[in-house]
């Protein structure tokens, strides 16, 4: 919630929030009453009104991110329809809530990030925190051979039965499991 807020002077901050987040407790679940909400839903609707002004202030992205939002488009809908119809209607709205984000994200990056010094607070972030995920998920690894810290940052035990325990020696580093720990760190080491 701080990066969302210090997101009000500079966008790039917005965009920190959202990938921290999925980096981490993307899957965090928060309970309004008989309301669930995922941590990822939650923060992308909080930005929004932090990012219109931004975004109405350097609404052109340029003519090459163009054609590629415009491809992105085509994606979302072309794998839309395909999973619609061979997947049930559960698997069709949890496609969308992670690939809606992810070209949220494709677009906001060209926005938010206006200069050298946006480009190198960004990256420095994610670098450190992707650092931070890779000897956390080291240490869950080595636990049980080599007696390293177990850390368990998972926020919520995931699916009914699962813990790290289940896992084995499977890291799971800050991720909910090591499917999105091996993603998020994956696409960290691209930026």
């Amino acid at each position: 919630m701080l990066l969302l807020a210090a997101g009000v002077r500079r966008p790039v901050w917005v965009v920190a929030a959202l990938i921290m987040s999925e980096m981490t407790a993307a899957n965090f679940i928060h309970e309004f009453g008989g309301f669930q909400l995922s941590n990822r839903l939650l923060l992308t609707g909080v930005s929004l009104p932090i990012v219109l002004p931004h975004v109405a202030a350097r609404a052109d992205i340029g003519p090459r991110a163009k054609v590629t939002v415009g491809l992105a488009l085509a994606f979302v809908a072309i794998t839309t329809v395909g999973n619609m119809a061979y997947a049930d209607d559960g698997a069709v709205v949890q496609f969308l809530r992670y690939i809606c984000l992810g070209f949220y994200l494709m677009v906001m990056i060209p926005i938010s990030i206006r200069d050298h010094e946006d480009l190198r607070d960004l990256c420095a972030l994610l670098l450190g925190l992707a650092l931070l995920a890779a000897l956390v998920g080291a240490s869950q690894h080595w636990s049980d051979s080599h007696g390293t810290p177990l850390w368990q940052v998972i926020p919520h035990a995931g699916a009914p039965g699962e813990s790290f325990a289940t896992w084995e020696t499977r890291a799971v580093a800050l991720s909910d499991n090591q499917i999105l720990a091996g993603n998020t760190l994956m696409v960290a080491g691209l930026y």
